[in-house]
């Protein structure tokens, strides 16, 4: 079968032309300078899961991973906790403190510093805690806007806890570096 001639005018082929450079281009004053702070990990304490999240080495980017599943047994918690710190390698980790509204220590508190304790002596990276008033709260509201499943938020809670967490941290320190 023979090919068509084409009918009528031809189209004429549009061709990119940069645009002229101004001021804002300008990229001569060098590469923009990230500050290296250190990756972090955060963890959102809990009896069944504990959420985990990690912070890239600007503090910019947030991102929940997978939660630890708690089955009662100090070897999995220390198996799993390694396992993160291995793959992660933060400078710190950052351990949600579960406060009341008027900001007094809860008894899930007390289980998050003693869970601090366990894992300081097992693991050689600086703890620190930050408040994590209503991130689960957070979490939740988000993933309720979300076209998942019951099971689907269930399983993604802890570790979007953690985040909001984390993003709190590092906006905070950010924010007041003298305290940093």
């Amino acid at each position: 079968m023979r090919p068509r001639p084409e009918r009528g005018r031809r189209r004429k082929e549009a061709r990119f032309e940069p645009p002229e450079p101004r001021p804002a281009d300008d990229v001569s004053a060098g590469p923009v300078e990230f500050i290296d702070r250190g990756r972090l990990l955060g963890l959102d304490y809990g009896t069944k899961r504990i959420g985990v999240a990690v912070a890239d080495e600007t503090w910019t980017v947030i991102t929940p991973a997978e939660p630890f599943f708690r089955d009662g047994s100090p070897e999995t918690d220390e198996r799993q906790l390694r396992h993160a710190i291995g793959e992660y390698n933060p400078k710190t980790l950052v351990l949600g403190l579960p406060l009341h509204m008027d900001g007094g220590e809860s008894a899930m508190s007390r289980m998050v510093r003693g869970y601090a304790k366990w894992a300081g002596a097992i693991i050689e990276v600086p703890l620190e805690f930050f408040d994590e008033r209503l991130t689960s709260a957070a979490a939740e509201s988000t993933l309720d806007k979300s076209a998942l499943t019951k099971k689907q938020r269930k399983a993604r809670i802890d570790s979007l806890a953690a985040a909001v967490m984390l993003r709190g941290y590092c906006d905070h320190h950010v924010s007041s570096p003298a305290e940093s």
